[in-house]
């Protein structure tokens, strides 16, 4: 009787492991620091989106892939997934790009309302696929952009500025 409870005991065991390592990860934070255009395939925008992902946790992050989209002032206007792979130092940040497609119908929707709004709402949504980790980490973040300020957006702030 003893012998037939003992696998369910250890796959409790191992289940309660595995929940205890992930409740041990300390979420990273992401910020969009910048989008630019590159180029188009037909009537299909993209836009490289860069994003700075900070660490505050004690162990390093193994990024294996992303799974992101933007939204610019609640519209959904683009979408991209890459398997390229960066670590994340503990305690520390790395800055990373993901290239995406965008719907030209949604892009120029956004931009006729333009005139009307003096800030863009942006919002990021996705996920952070973790090596080491059975589940993805999901990531959000949402802003917003000063219209006049939109050209200088597009590049890359300095460290520390």
């Amino acid at each position: 009787m003893l012998l037939r409870h003992r696998p369910l005991r250890y796959l409790l065991m191992l289940l309660a492991l595995l929940t205890a390592g992930c409740a041990a990860l300390t979420p990273p934070e992401i910020s969009l620091i910048g989008v630019q255009p590159i180029g188009s395939q037909g009537l299909e925008p993209r836009l490289r989106l860069e994003f700075r992902v900070l660490n505050p946790g004690r162990k390093p992050l193994t990024v294996q892939g992303v799974d992101l989209s933007l939204a610019l002032n609640g519209v959904d206007i683009a979408r991209g997934v890459s398997h390229r792979g960066f670590t994340v130092p503990a305690f520390g940040e790395t800055v990373a790009s993901l290239d995406v497609s965008a719907s030209v119908l949604t892009l120029v929707r956004v931009l006729l309302d333009l005139p009307d709004a003096q800030t863009l709402r942006y919002a990021l949504d996705g996920r952070l696929h973790l090596a080491g980790f059975p589940r993805s980490v999901p990531i959000t973040r949402s802003g917003s952009i000063d219209a006049a300020n939109l050209g200088r957006f597009s590049r890359r702030p300095r460290d520390g500025a």
